[in-house]
């Protein structure tokens, strides 16, 4: 009786663990299918010209759950700003973690650094985890993207048990297609980005190109023209009208000269081949040499002038002459008649501040943040009424670059504009007291 007894026992046993293993090994098989599935949307979207990113990063999550995790979390590697960005996810009850970590920090750091998936038995107990409170047990980290050079990376964690040979598969086969769809994609909106900059340089150049051909034009059909005339009427014109018509020449030739200059000069600091003369400067005297020159803006524009007696600079002289003289001019063609204008320069450290304010209409909030690029002209060409290549304030901002400082524009429509930049202070002892003038 009792050997009847052992041999049923030892039976039922036998039928009972054949039974919990054909429910494991269907559970796996299910989650191994539904993860299978998954991956097959992952590759419709892949054939889709969407490409949008979230899609494929939903389409992961969704399959990883499917395939048993209890929590997801994706993150692009942001090399710029040193952190993991969250991108998508699923949490416990609906919670996730979506602050920025710090590269190479956590779980997720460990799993970049090797280079290849990581599997954790019990999350919460393994030393350099970010989050051990959440109560993770069996996790999984996979880096998403080529293998030499990742763009994400995926972590799915159980609450309960370890990460199955069938769950293991499945986050695999998930990160497989999420990395191919990941750097497709990011190099998809990097190639919208670039094409979308491209045009924007194209109008920009052919808007350049138009300018170009009106701005040289008009100084050379005036040289040409009057050349002609004192050519053909020498002996009829007076004195008088012939010093005229030749000072109306040299103007125009300055003018055309002046344009062609700043073409060189620019094209010289874009390729770093214009040699600085770095010398201390004494920086009034210089202003009121560039004053002297700008009868066109002095006769028009009251200018004030607040620096210190002895205040100086380390600047090539001549190329920092060119930075006020373009500040002036843009002044003078963009403010009307009688528009007061203010240049203060102050000792701030190592650093001088010089500051050029006026009071005219100001630049538009759109127009603002180009202002300093190279061929910008503000508002509509349809609507401009002013001359000029579009290259004076950004050659004034490449110089002032090539000097180790920056060019900031700042302004409030209808009350003026400001520009400042800061140079080394020079050598020269600080002066006890400024100077003011006005021209």
């Amino acid at each position: 009786m009792i050997e009847e007894l052992l041999a049923y026992g030892v039976a039922v046993g036998v039928a009972a663990g054949l039974v919990t293993l054909a429910t494991a090994r269907w559970g796996h098989e299910r989650a191994r299918v539904a993860a299978e599935r998954r991956a097959q949307l992952l590759v419709s979207v892949l054939r889709t010209d969407r490409l949008a990113t979230q899609d494929v990063l939903a389409a992961v999550v969704d399959g990883l759950s499917e395939a048993g995790f209890d929590a997801v979390s994706i993150r692009l590697i942001d090399h710029a700003a040193g952190h993991l960005r969250y991108v998508a996810g699923r949490g416990v009850a609906g919670e996730v973690i979506v602050a920025d970590i710090p590269l190479g920090t956590g779980f997720a750091g460990q799993v970049l650094r090797a280079g290849r998936p990581l599997v954790l038995d019990d999350y919460g107990s393994t030393p350099g985890v970010l989050t051990p409170a959440l109560g993770f047990a069996g996790t999984i980290g996979v880096p998403l993207g080529p293998a030499a050079a990742p763009v994400a990376v995926m972590l799915a964690a159980r609450l309960e048990g370890t990460v199955t040979r069938a769950q293991h598969q499945a986050a695999l086969l998930l990160a497989e297609q999420a990395g191919r769809a990941l750097d497709r994609a990011l190099r998809f909106e990097q190639a919208a980005q670039t094409v979308a900059q491209l045009r924007v340089l194209d109008a920009r150049t052919q808007d350049f190109v138009s300018i170009v051909s009106h701005e040289l034009r008009t100084p050379l059909t005036v040289i040409q023209g009057l050349g002609q005339t004192l050519a053909q009427r020498w002996d009829d014109l007076g004195a008088e009208r012939r010093a005229d018509l030749s000072g109306r020449i040299d103007a125009n030739g300055e003018r055309l000269a002046g344009m062609v200059r700043s073409l060189l000069e620019s094209s010289a600091l874009e390729e770093g081949r214009l040699d600085l003369r770095v010398e201390t400067v004494v920086l009034a005297p210089l202003v009121e040499a560039v004053l002297h020159r700008l009868t066109t803006v002095t006769t028009i524009h009251p200018v004030t002038v607040s620096v210190p007696d002895h205040l100086s600079v380390r600047a090539d002289a001549g190329l920092l002459a060119h930075v006020l003289e373009n500040l002036f001019t843009n002044v003078a063609k963009h403010t009307p008649p009688g528009t007061p204008v203010a240049l203060d320069a102050v000792e701030e450290g190592e650093m001088v501040r010089v500051r050029v304010a006026d009071q005219g209409p100001g630049i538009l909030p759109e127009d603002l943040p180009h202002v300093l690029e190279r061929f910008h002209r503000g508002g509509a060409p349809t609507r401009r009424t002013t001359g000029g290549l579009g290259l004076g304030l950004a050659l004034a901002n490449q110089i002032v670059a090539a000097h180790g400082g920056r060019l900031e524009a700042s302004s409030v429509p209808g009350e003026g504009t400001t520009f400042t930049f800061r140079l080394p202070t020079g050598s020269h002892p600080r002066a006890a007291t400024g100077v003011r003038s006005g021209h």
